[in-house]
């Protein structure tokens, strides 16, 4: 008997897919293209901009198909985690968390990467600093499509099948192999390590894991990933136009803007506490159901 959906899935087949659409498909790609470009110079960098941004898309489509056929046998399993569509009413506490999370965001990337720049400067320039924008502009113009193209991926199939693949198969297969607690760490865990911010992609992939097992959906948690998506284009979008220019970020602009890390930690972090205090404890009771499908130790139903 199934105790979550997709928890038949074998976790292996998913995160091997995973590795294999994102480092040797794309990546292979991605590849060929810069070899080309070192070895013929054949784009302008609107251009290069915009056919990178059109492989970078196609991550999601690929990963959802093949995702699809390891799971078909379970399609009834993924309607039902979209099925359960959340009341009206939920939504603005998904938006008032996922502000929460931009926030915060903003603070545990300054927690990681100040301590850290004064020790390693190159890795933080190159990990950190440097993580290739999603908007462009030059003045030969040929950089719209891959704006469009780069937000749509980013806002709109990025939320949906990260969420399927993170909060849907590998969070309920490891609760089913290793239990509740080791399953939100280690898919957070994961989930961070294709984010140049680890530690604040660590804290929302936990959020999500226990916003999942609240509502038994993965609306909530797409909604989520989405508006925080859609804000931090946002930030970026007004940041290019209004201060930077869209000239690349030095370590002293990392420095002089550390005065948003002391807000992100100031305010995001108690907005993020307050917010699991209200919705998610206890924990342990929370846990408890997710791991015996969807019910509370008295049989009654969450979510």
């Amino acid at each position: 008997m199934r105790l979550n959906p997709l928890d038949e899935v074998p976790s292996t087949w998913v995160v091997g897919t995973f590795f294999f659409v994102l480092y040797f498909l794309i990546g292979s790609i991605f590849a060929l293209i810069q070899q080309t470009q070192d070895n013929q110079n054949l784009f302008t960098p609107g251009d290069l901009f915009t056919l990178e941004s059109l492989v970078f898309a196609l991550t999601y489509p690929i990963l959802a198909g093949l995702l699809w056929w390891l799971s078909f046998q379970h399609r009834e399993e993924l309607a039902e985690l979209l099925l359960n569509v959340p009341a009206p009413a939920e939504i603005p506490q998904y938006i008032w968390l996922a502000i929460g999370m931009i926030i915060s965001a903003m603070g545990l990337a300054y927690l990681m990467y100040y301590p850290l720049s004064f020790i390693a400067p190159d890795l933080v320039q190159k990990w950190f600093l440097d993580t290739p924008p999603l908007l462009y502009w030059d003045e030969q113009g040929h950089y719209w499509l891959g704006n469009f193209v780069s937000v749509v991926a980013a806002v709109i199939f990025a939320p949906i099948v990260e969420e399927f693949i993170f909060r849907g198969y590998l969070l309920n297969r490891w609760t089913l192999k290793l239990g509740p607690v080791y399953a939100v760490l280690l898919s957070s865990a994961l989930f961070a390590f294709f984010h140049a911010d680890m530690l604040g992609a660590f804290i929302f992939g936990v959020f999500l894991c226990l916003l999942y097992m609240k509502t038994r959906s993965l609306i909530g948690p797409i909604i989520v990933h989405f508006v925080n998506n859609l804000l931090a284009v946002t930030i970026e979008w007004m940041d290019h136009m209004w201060w930077s220019g869209f000239a690349p970020m030095t370590m002293q602009d990392f420095y002089d803007q550390a005065g948003w890390g002391v807000f992100g930690l100031v305010v995001g972090l108690p907005w993020l506490w307050w917010y699991a205090r209200r919705h998610f404890l206890p924990l342990s009771d929370l846990m408890l159901a997710h791991q015996q499908g969807g019910q509370t130790p008295n049989h009654v139903s969450i979510g």
